[in-house]
């Protein structure tokens, strides 16, 4: 129920990697900036997607011959419109293994989850019978920043080990999504296997009014000789 602010997310502690560089990595994390947390959270996004996406076309290779010559992209493409520091970063997403890459989600998530949270408790607690100088209120949004990411340091130090399980609805829907990406795969394959058809029978026709083309520029032979009377 995200509009009353309950969040659900997935704890597979058997799965998550809890190395002293991954500790380290989380305490970096929780160091970034609001701008750089939120393009790092794009970015993981776009990852996913990408590695769904190579799934997919993985578990319908054996299906048609179609997509056996496909070599896959190992990593986020480079978008013109980012720096080039952040698509090296984008691309370095796909070093990670699935354990790695889950325990970056999840860190992200937590991360995300405190930071709403303890801005929902600095607004409860925000005195308005008070009239902030401007001094005060140019001064807010970075205590309100400095607070806020101080208390989801706090928290994420309390919650490395959290346990928690992935929901029977969230593990139903995904199942839902990938059948879904699957037939689209599978209708566009289809497409694809006509539009060659198509495309081989328009090269036919092509090579025929070719071979037409060039017999009716040939010169014509002589002309018989009429036999004398």
């Amino acid at each position: 129920d995200h509009k009353n602010g309950h969040y659900i997310i997935p704890q597979m502690a058997d799965s998550l990697d809890l190395s002293e560089l991954a500790k380290a990595a989380k305490k970096k994390l929780q160091a970034l900036s609001n701008r750089l947390f939120e393009e790092l959270a794009m970015d993981v996004y776009d990852e996913v997607d990408r590695r769904e996406n190579d799934a997919v076309w993985l578990a319908t290779q054996n299906h048609s011959t179609l997509v056996t010559e496909r070599s896959a992209v190992p990593f986020l493409p480079v978008n013109p419109e980012y720096s080039a520091t952040r698509n090296q970063g984008r691309q370095k997403l796909a070093r990670f293994n699935a354990r790695e890459f889950a325990t970056l989600i999840i860190d992200i998530l937590n991360n995300l989850e405190l930071s709403l949270r303890s801005q929902s408790d600095l607004d409860d607690q925000h005195d308005y019978d008070s009239v902030a100088s401007d001094e005060d209120t140019d001064q807010e949004p970075l205590r309100s920043t400095g607070a806020t990411r101080s208390n989801r340091a706090r928290s994420m130090d309390s919650s490395d080990l959290s346990d928690g399980a992935v929901t029977l609805q969230e593990y139903l829907e995904l199942k839902k999504a990938l059948a879904t990406s699957e037939a689209k795969v599978q209708q566009l394959m289809k497409v694809n296997s006509s539009l060659s058809d198509e495309l081989r029978r328009l090269q036919r026709e092509i090579h025929k009014l070719q071979a037409e083309n060039l017999q009716l520029r040939q010169p014509p032979g002589p002309m018989p000789t009429p036999p004398l009377p």
